[in-house]
């Protein structure tokens, strides 16, 4: 599932996570990632992940680290790929297409991957998704979210099998879901659920 994911994600981050040893990605403005792929984290001065120059940075360096990172230290590296990917769907246009598709649960995702900052939205438009399938365009009214946000969620979600996208080219094969997919009829889809206002 990720070669759908990785078209949207940095050569820098691809490159450090594909590697068999632990890298640290130096940046010309000081600024680095050290990433652990093997024990999906990572460690970074960096603050602002939503910067337009870290989804196109050039002149970095590679430099091999020698020892594991100690446990627990760093963030999972699995919210910094969903916060990478969000950020590069966020400015990417949404055709009319996308805008009139009918967006349907396919399973949840595993929230403990997400970001903290974009937790609730994917919680909120999922259980959303779970009592009705809906068109795109009105899913922000629903939620009372920025368009930008809650459309590049939809395309991260249907990039990873988790929601099907009619008429998107951006969906995912509905046959090949994450292996962290969870049933629509989930408890924690119950739950949120019952957090949703009543229509």
């Amino acid at each position: 599932m990720h070669s759908f994911v990785d078209h949207y994600l940095p050569a820098w981050f691809q490159n450090a996570v594909r590697s068999s040893r632990p890298l640290k990605v130096d940046f010309t403005d000081s600024r680095f990632v050290s990433v652990f792929p093997e024990q999906g984290r990572y460690v970074s001065n960096i603050v602002d992940w939503a910067e337009h120059s870290l989804l196109q940075v050039v002149g970095i360096e590679f430099n091999v680290l020698p020892d594991r990172l100690a446990e627990p230290d760093g963030r999972s590296l699995s919210q910094l790929r969903w916060t990478l990917l969000l950020q590069s769907l966020q400015r990417q246009p949404h055709s009319n297409d996308f805008l009139l598709s009918r967006v349907c649960l396919a399973s949840w995702p595993s929230l403990t991957q997400l970001p903290e900052n974009a937790l609730v939205m994917a919680a909120r438009l999922c259980a959303l998704l779970a009592r009705r399938p809906t068109t795109a365009s009105v899913i922000p009214r629903l939620l009372g979210l920025p368009e930008s946000q809650v459309f590049s969620m939809i395309k991260a979600l249907s990039l990873h099998g988790h929601v099907q996208v009619s008429g998107a080219s951006v969906t995912a094969s509905p046959s090949e879901p994450d292996d962290e997919a969870r049933p629509v009829a989930s408890l924690i889809g119950r739950i949120w659920q019952r957090l949703l206002p009543q229509p």
